[in-house]
């Protein structure tokens, strides 16, 4: 399971709605014990977790077990009473535009990446990231609604899918008490979450903390093993070990701990790009949020979308900036307490059951009549046996190709409320 995966099914828990999350089965466990002692949640009487093992057709180890027994989960529901389907995989789509057939459910399709129009993409087009875009533009029109975890995000489908309710619905945050906000500010460290990608502002923090004037100190968390190895040895070739600290991910819990005692300042420093200004929620954010940490950010429409009043902007890859705006913030014990205090209204806005009930309200008001999709299909007049027909044949072309396409991943989910 995964952290985002999890928090976002307990919020709807939390919030009253019965819950299942389906997601692949992973190594054997207890998940009771990884709700408590990885992800820091207690068991939820709301919440179902079905945990379905993969299986292996022609040499790949698919999803469509987990995918066909969320399916006939949606429908058995639905035979009692209204069903919110609510899914982020592409993959699934074709099972949600059957399932948007019945009255009884709601068919969401919570965006996380834009391949409905890969024309923005200046890297080589993968045959998967084309099997996606053609499901997306096949089988969104039909559903009930799209959901975006940023606003540009939101944006881009709206224009490309007029027919279809779109609304913007950022990732959610936990709220949590924060400590000693002066003792916290005193300790003069800057925090990154995150893989250690340069496009991830990785190199541009370092900058801004080599320098040796200014107290600043900065921890990186996240990256594996070797890349944690790789950074250390350069940053004690270069005498900067007093000042610069890496170690790898964490589990969720363990991060939130050191989040909440070892952090005065949070850093989301992504580099100008499509993607980055337009299409990603770092979770990271949402999480310096919970803890009512200041923020500060590079200053791309995505992060404006996420973060709002809650963060002090800087230009992309801007490492004399970034510096600037961290020793400002640090040495003004005032504003501090009053990012601080940002952060944390910002976060109460955000946390996961009230984005539980916001995503349900919108779904429950929105009206959707379904539309054809553009250049897929030949534009003729179709009887509707013709369209029923049409996307039994579609789901079977998916299953087909999607046993050719399809890659090993961590997790797959399915929230169901």
């Amino acid at each position: 399971m995964v952290n985002v995966g999890v928090h976002n099914a307990y919020g709807y828990a939390v919030a009253g709605y019965e819950t299942h999350l389906v997601v692949g089965m992973g190594p054997p466990s207890e998940t009771d014990d990884d709700l408590r002692s990885y992800y820091g949640l207690d068991p939820h009487p709301n919440l179902q977790i079905h945990r379905i093992a993969r299986k292996s057709l022609f040499g790949s180890n698919s999803t469509l077990p987990i995918f066909w027994h969320a399916y006939r989960l949606i429908r058995r529901l639905a035979e009692g009473s209204p069903v919110a389907a609510i899914a982020r995989e592409p993959s699934f789509l074709p099972y949600l535009a059957l399932l948007s057939r019945s009255p009884q459910i709601r068919t969401c399709f919570e965006a996380h990446n834009f391949y409905a129009d890969l024309s923005w993409r200046t890297d080589r087009i993968r045959i998967q990231d084309r099997h996606q875009s053609w499901l997306e533009r096949m089988c969104i029109p039909r559903l009930a609604g799209l959901a975006g975890i940023v606003a540009p995000l939101t944006d881009l489908y709206g224009e490309r899918f007029p027919g279809v309710p779109c609304a913007t619905f950022p990732l959610g945050a936990q709220p949590l008490q924060p400590g000693d906000i002066e003792a916290r500010r005193l300790a003069r460290r800057a925090v990154y979450v995150g893989h250690l990608h340069t496009a991830k502002g990785v190199k541009t923090l370092i900058e801004a903390v080599s320098p040796a004037n200014g107290d600043l100190r900065a921890s990186f968390w996240g990256g594996t093993d070797e890349q944690v190895a790789k950074y250390g040895a350069r940053i004690k070739a270069k005498g900067l070990g007093d000042r610069l600290e890496f170690s790898a991910f964490r589990p969720p819990d363990e991060l939130q701990r050191a989040l909440a005692t070892e952090a005065s300042v949070g850093v989301v420093a992504l580099h100008d790009s499509f993607y980055n200004a337009n299409l990603t929620c770092p979770a990271k954010a949402l999480d310096y949020l919970s803890h009512g940490l200041p923020v500060v950010a590079s200053d791309l429409p995505s992060i404006r979308s996420l973060l709002g009043p809650a963060a002090i902007y800087v230009p992309p890859a801007d490492g004399v900036a970034l510096r600037a705006a961290l020793l400002g913030l640090l040495g003004d014990p005032v504003a501090y307490r009053e990012q601080s205090a940002l952060s944390w209204s910002r976060a109460e806005e955000l946390a996961w059951p009230k984005r539980a009930c916001r995503v349900i309200d919108w779904l429950s008001d929105s009206q959707k009549t379904p539309q054809e999709s553009e250049s897929i299909l030949p534009k003729t007049k179709r009887s509707a046996s013709w369209k029923k027909w049409g996307i039994k044949m579609l789901h079977l072309f998916w299953c087909a190709s999607h046993w050719l396409l399809s890659e090993n991943g961590d997790w797959w989910g399915v929230e169901l409320v």
